[in-house]
C-alpha cells in the first residue's frame, strides 16, 4: 500500500530553482507547481494543498499577499515564505496567520524539507 504524501503548493517563478525544489520535495509531498499568483489560484482550485512554499517576489504579485486568499480557499493552509531579499514582515515580529517561517534564498533544502515534514505531522491551526 502506498503511503500518503501531503499536498504542497510550490510557488516559484525561477524555473531552475522550482525544478530543484520539486526534486527535493517530491519524495515526501505531492508537489503542485505554480510560477505566478494567478497560476497558484488555479492550482489550489483544482488541487487544494495543505502546505506551501511561496516565493515572495513574483511577476504578478507576492506570496505573502497571496497567503490570506490561499487560506480562505484551504482553511488550515500553512506556508514557508521563500525570498531572495528581506520580505516586509510585521515590525512586531509576529508572523501572519498561516506563515510558519520566512527563509532567505539560497537556503539549505534539507532544512526546508525537514521543516515542511514537521509541519505535515502537526495539526493545522
Amino acid at each position: 500500500m502506498a503511503r500518503h504524501r501531503p499536498s504542497l503548493l510550490l510557488l516559484e517563478d525561477d524555473d531552475v530553482l522550482r525544478r530543484l525544489l520539486h526534486e527535493q520535495l517530491e519524495p515526501h509531498f505531492e508537489v503542485r507547481e505554480a510560477a505566478t499568483c494567478d497560476h497558484a489560484r488555479v492550482v489550489m482550485e483544482a488541487h487544494p494543498c495543505a502546505l506551501g512554499v511561496l516565493d515572495y517576489q513574483l511577476p504578478d504579485g507576492d506570496g505573502l499577499s497571496l497567503l490570506p486568499e490561499l487560506r480562505s480557499r484551504q482553511p488550515g493552509f500553512r506556508a514557508v515564505l521563500f525570498s531572495g531579499g528581506e520580505p516586509p514582515l510585521p515590525a512586531s515580529g509576529k508572523l501572519p496567520p498561516g506563515l510558519v517561517a520566512s527563509l532567505k534564498k539560497p537556503t539549505d533544502t534539507l532544512r526546508l524539507v525537514a521543516l515542511l515534514r514537521r509541519l505535515a505531522n502537526e495539526p493545522p491551526d
